[in-house]
This record gives structure tokens, sequence and C-alpha cells, in this order.
């Protein structure tokens, strides 16, 4: 048992002393928040894919609310391209969410190839929309949203310090 100054408190070392073993409080709540992010976008994507008639059926009401607008056909011409490629789409966004899951699991064992799958997710997470809906609106709106992803993959890079 060593006092770490990081953290004001005694933790334990691996035998050969090769850094703590006891999670730091950012990463923990960093990992907690990914579970939470990871199910919820498992839920989606496998409701998405049982409710997919559904979908095509409100594509057909959207297409009719939004004909005479000039921007609901922007609407309208994206969710074209989603239901095109939806199982494309859908099976990128579970492998993403599985990858971050798996790689925030192995970041709470302070894992360094957490960290890569979890990076290697994030980016799947953005690429495969961009890939089939270009950078139209729903393209726009993937990387707005992108920003969280950023932001995610920063704080797990400041931690990367403590994993091994």
């Amino acid at each position: 048992m060593k006092t770490d100054e990081n953290y004001g408190a005694t933790i334990d070392y691996d035998s050969n002393d090769a850094g703590p073993t006891t999670l730091p409080p950012f990463l923990n709540v960093l990992t907690i928040l990914t579970f939470i992010g990871s199910g919820l976008g498992i839920l989606s994507g496998i409701y998405s894919l049982l409710t997919i008639e559904q979908q095509r059926a409100g594509l057909a009401a959207t297409r009719s609310l939004l004909r005479s607008s000039s921007f609901g056909g922007d609407i309208v011409r994206a969710q074209e391209l989603m239901l095109e490629n939806f199982y494309a789409i859908q099976l990128g966004a579970l492998a993403s969410a599985l990858c971050c899951l798996f790689g925030a699991i192995l970041m709470r064992k302070l894992k360094k190839n957490g960290f890569y799958l979890y990076l290697f997710g994030s980016a799947v997470s953005v690429i495969i929309p961009l890939y089939f809906l270009g950078f139209g609106f729903m393209g726009q709106m993937i990387l707005v949203g992108s920003v969280f992803t950023i932001a995610f993959v920063i704080m797990y890079g400041v931690n990367f310090k403590h994993l091994k």
C-alpha cells in the first residue's frame, strides 16, 4: 500500500509496482456515462431494426406533408437515403455502440486496448452514416452530434496515462 499524491488516498499497487490498480474518479464517471450511452445506442439500434416497416410508413407520411416546402425536401431526401441504406447504417451503429461499450469495460480494467477499441467505435459512429448520407442535412446533423463523440475521446485521452 502506498499513498498516491494525485488522489490523496491509499492505493493498492500490483506486486510489480506497475501503477495503481484502482480506477481514477474521472475515468470512473466517463465509463459510467459510456455504459449509459452505449446501452441506449444498442437498445435504439435493436428497436430501429424491429420497426423498419413503421419507419417506411412514416416516410410516406412525411413526404406528403413536406412536399411543398423547400426545406422539407432535404428532410425527405435524408429519410430516403437512410432507408435505402438502413441495414448498413443500423448495423454500423450497433457495432459502434458495442465497441464503445467493450472499450469502456476494458478501460475500467485500466487496459490501453480499451481506449483504442473505444476510439475505433467512435470513428465508426461518425464515418458510416456520413459515407451513406453524405454531407447534406443529415450529414450536417451527424457532424454537430459528433462534438460529443470528440469530447469523450479527448476526455478518455486525458486519462490514457492511467491505462496499462
